[in-house]
């Protein structure tokens, strides 16, 4: 099934209908058991139908025993898949390529009339849907009436969210900043440069800092700005504002994909953790609504992730509540990176994977680290040439064989379960794009 077949409903139409002879009941939306005959429950609408049966649907395929030749729940599982094709020709779910378009104006159209779509977002309209006594604490933006109209789509959702993440907008809507570091996202700049002239057709004007490593990505114009606003950014004060993904994300999981691109490349991080010689993914804001909506899409995937913590951050005199959210199971990360693909993980897995070469033998890793001490004597992981190539070159010392088949080897090893000795299905595809990029084999 192609990516945008796959549907996230939360709008809720009128249309409360029974469904054949069988009622569907909210408390039966996470039950471990198929759908039964039940009364004394007011009809759900069709799209929460949907949810249901696609949630019982998925619990037979799951547990049907793989001992038997054949599937006990057969029956009940043609039935459903029925009743679900039927429920989504009604609502114009199932998509055909001539269908789409007057089909995705009809999702418009429902979402407007209904603001619970949106779970993450701010209103631009100043409410603030995460306040806990309601009040309006963000200042009303007029949006000028001639902002462009910017096309929803994968490629969209990405640049939203790289705006979440390292972008500003003034209150004026003079101009769209993005922050990046100049000395560690080299690469990055130029993919977000060309993203930006793609989706805003213009041309970001590009500013070193001359006392940090920061690079700004502007464009000026009121009308593309007001644009960007209108698809979920807010100006002003990111942190105050506590901003959140915009609700339009919701409506195909490629969106989300983008989505979860733009923010792990941005306020996001794929690392090693050292002690247990494994990639993690971790995701970081000040907006707490941000890291929540972070969490909720990461789970539209099954991917599971941690709690999200909170603590206090001291910058410049100045305490801030900063939330985390961390991936780090073997199945997961692999499933993450497999998937949403991150630009984070293409530019940096090399260096990834030779540090996980330097720890195969932990007294060789001590005298590494005792010389990029020396170089990097703030003891963190340098994202650059410089650092890849000194780290590149202590291996070689210490007796290592380093080239790509190496570094694979130990990229392969960390996202190995050890008790099964096997290395997952998400996991493979990374392996086979590194053997094909780095080595070209298939």
């Amino acid at each position: 099934m192609h990516d945008d077949e796959y549907f996230d409903i939360r709008f809720d139409p009128e249309d409360e209908s029974e469904f054949g002879s069988l009622k569907f009941s909210k408390q039966s939306r996470n039950k471990n058991y198929a759908p039964k005959k039940i009364n004394n429950f007011k009809p759900l609408t069709n799209h929460e139908k949907i949810d249901i049966l696609e949630d019982q649907l998925k619990y037979l395929r799951e547990n049907t025993p793989k001992t038997l030749g054949h599937n006990p729940y057969q029956k009940q599982i043609a039935k459903l898949e029925a009743m679900l094709r039927e429920l989504k020709a009604k609502e114009g779910l199932i998509l055909t390529s001539d269908s789409r378009n007057q089909n995705i104006r009809k999702f418009d159209s429902k979402l407007q009339k209904n603001k619970k779509y949106n779970l993450f977002e701010r209103e631009i309209d100043g409410k603030n849907e995460n306040s806990k006594d309601g009040k309006d604490d963000i200042k009303k933006i007029d949006i000028p009436e001639n902002s462009i109209e910017l096309e929803e789509s994968k490629k969209l959702a990405e640049l939203i969210a790289i705006g979440l993440g390292d972008g500003q907008i003034p209150e004026d809507l003079y101009s769209f900043k993005i922050t990046l570091d100049g000395k560690e996202q080299v690469n990055y700049i130029q993919y977000t440069k060309t993203l930006m002239e793609e989706l805003l057709k213009k041309t970001p004007k590009i500013h070193p800092r001359k006392d940090s490593n920061a690079t700004y990505l502007v464009v000026y114009g009121k009308d593309v700005v007001g644009g960007l606003v209108k698809k979920g950014l807010v100006p002003g004060d990111k942190v105050r504002n506590q901003v959140g993904i915009p609700g339009w994300v919701n409506k195909w999981k490629n969106y989300q994909i983008g989505s979860l691109r733009g923010l792990t490349d941005t306020d996001g991080s794929i690392f090693v953790k050292k002690a247990q010689k494994s990639i993690r993914i971790g995701f970081q804001n000040h907006s707490k609504p941000l890291v929540e909506g972070f969490k909720e899409l990461c789970k539209r995937f099954d991917i599971k992730t941690g709690k999200v913590t909170e603590y206090l951050r001291v910058k410049k005199d100045k305490k801030f509540k900063q939330y985390d959210l961390l991936v780090a199971g073997k199945f997961e990360v692999s499933k993450f990176i497999d998937i949403i693909k991150p630009k984070k993980w293409e530019y940096r897995a090399e260096l990834l994977g030779l540090t996980l070469v330097s720890l195969e033998d932990p007294q060789k890793r001590k005298n590494i680290e005792r010389e990029l001490i020396k170089v990097y004597p703030d003891e963190r992981t340098h994202y650059t040439e410089d650092y890849k190539n000194l780290l590149k070159n202590l291996c070689e010392q210490q007796g290592y064989n380093v080239n790509k088949a190496s570094i694979i080897h130990a990229i392969e090893d960390s996202l190995t379960n050890k008790h099964l000795n096997q290395i997952n299905q998400h996991g493979k595809k990374i392996i086979d794009d590194l053997k094909q990029k780095w080595i070209g084999k298939n």
